[in-house]
């Protein structure tokens, strides 16, 4: 098939849009991930900032556990053979999400010794949104809703984004402030 066959082939048109879309939504996610790492890198004293990166590398990397590949089965079983396993699914995060929830106890005991009741909270509500995140976006790629599983990631990114830049300003303003005060 040629390029310019292909061009006028709907459905393919269609999946490259869709490629497109869903692309461009995770390079802009990537940006604002990085724009809060970046103020985070700035404000936070050394010490601090290591334990951020931290929590950081263990939560996305645990956070594949509740996935382990069920979320390319789901919907290769339903499009394959039409079979509708969500029970199933649901049933495997759920495990998943206790089985990541516990080592992650352990490794935060083990690794930093860090037992602060806040971070282990939120390291925890971290790991949830992300099981519900891996499982809606299995459910919108089954049902082909790329719209929704871009805005998926999307939000929370802009949220992170949105977060970063405030601090960013928060923390020059403070300091202009501080600095106006001492000429005085």
């Amino acid at each position: 098939m040629t390029f310019y066959q292909l061009s006028y082939n709907k459905p393919m048109k269609q999946s490259v849009k869709n490629i497109s879309l869903v692309s461009i939504t995770n390079l802009i996610n990537l940006g604002l991930g990085v724009l809060l790492f970046l103020a985070v890198a700035i404000k936070l004293p050394k010490e601090e900032f290591g334990v951020y990166g931290l929590l950081t590398l263990l939560l996305v990397s645990l956070s594949k556990i509740i996935d382990f590949g069920s979320n390319s089965t789901f919907v290769s079983e339903f499009i394959g053979k039409g079979k509708n396993y969500l029970n199933e699914l649901v049933n495997f995060k759920i495990l998943a999400f206790v089985f990541t929830v516990l080592l992650s106890f352990l490794i935060l005991k083990y690794v930093n010794k860090i037992t602060d009741i806040q971070i282990v909270v939120s390291f925890t509500l971290g790991l949830f949104f992300y099981g519900i995140n891996y499982l809606l976006f299995a459910l919108f790629q089954k049902d082909e809703e790329f719209i929704k599983a871009s805005l998926l990631n999307f939000f929370p990114a802009l949220i992170k984004g949105a977060f970063g830049v405030y601090r960013d300003w928060e923390t020059d303003r403070k300091s202009t402030r501080l600095n106006s005060s001492h000429r005085l």
